[in-house]
């Protein structure tokens, strides 16, 4: 896919900041939705991460854009950069003129990054992502960092190798249990380790592809089922709004309830005939992948 890069000028840190960007453009967008994702980095990386560079690729074929950026420091240092690219530079740059809410995912201390963001504003975050979500650094089991985790509301997809040492499987479960996510989605790695590397002797190199590839389908799939949630989630807030306000019994009052109502049925609309399309184009570009099942080895989906 098509990809631009450039620089931008973060003002309001004590000491301006010149950020490093790429982004991987679609073809075509989220339809009227107007969906981008943000993939941010861990502690040490940097836009250049494979791992994120593929899950880019996998995210524009999918038919949304992707923005990567390198940014280090520490984790509000890094969530005031965020803020401050998607809300001031990110729709003056070519490809994302018309995105309007954003996926913010993250590997590791990415992940972290996401999740506060998602809670600072959530108006402009549609859900969340997490590769590698750092539950507590390594051997140290009590300091848990599940906070922000537990508090996202959106949608959320966590991608987790069972071998992960920051974040201990006893622990893991029980932190699943607590999600405030309104959609949680889980996809194991088997053997997979905090870099979602697989051992497996000699063959850890293509059994570590294999796993990869199997990231990229479930962040594919997971994005691909947003559009007709969010539009339900418009309807429902448009019709709460309708019954707040129906005591009021002014005429335009009722025209206003009902034109909310009204255009949050069309992006509805809008966004299913959106998801035909990137569904044919996908079809046509990406290649071939194998049907998802819910009980596949590696990958576990649950639900609250």
């Amino acid at each position: 896919m098509p990809q631009v890069s450039g620089q931008v000028v973060i003002t309001s840190l004590k000491k301006p900041k010149t950020v490093a960007y790429a982004l991987d453009t679609a073809d075509s967008g989220a339809g009227g939705l107007a969906l981008g994702v943000c993939l941010m980095h861990g502690a040490s990386g940097s836009l250049e991460s494979p791992t994120l560079q593929a899950v880019a690729s996998a995210v524009a074929v999918a038919g949304f854009p992707c923005l990567r950026f390198t940014c280090r420091g520490n984790l509000q240092h890094r969530v005031n950069v965020c803020k401050e690219l998607l809300e001031e530079h990110a729709g003056t740059m070519a490809g994302l003129e018309g995105t309007r809410r954003w996926v913010l995912a993250g590997h590791s201390m990415g992940a972290r990054v996401a999740c506060q963001v998602s809670g600072d504003v959530p108006q402009l975050v549609a859900a969340c992502i997490g590769l590698s979500y750092p539950l507590h650094p390594p051997d140290q089991p009590t300091q848990l960092r599940d906070e922000l985790l537990v508090g996202v509301q959106q949608p959320l997809l966590l991608v987790r190798g069972t071998r992960d040492p920051f974040s201990q499987q006893h622990l893991w479960d029980g932190v699943l249990q607590r999600l405030s996510s309104s959609m949680p989605i889980i996809h194991s790695v088997d053997a997979g380790d905090h870099s979602l590397k697989v051992a497996a002797g000699k063959e850890s190199g293509a059994a570590t592809a294999a796993a990869l590839e199997a990231v990229c389908s479930a962040v594919q799939q997971f994005l691909q089922r947003l559009p007709q949630q969010d539009a339900a989630a418009a309807i429902s807030q448009a019709l709460e709004s309708a019954a707040a306000t129906e005591k009021d019994p002014g005429g335009a009052t009722r025209k206003t309830k009902r034109a909310a109502v009204g255009a949050a049925v069309a992006r509805k609309d809008s966004s299913k005939s959106a998801g035909g399309a990137r569904k044919r184009k996908q079809m046509k570009s990406a290649p071939a992948a194998a049907a998802p099942h819910h009980k596949e080895k590696g990958a576990v989906k649950r639900r609250r």
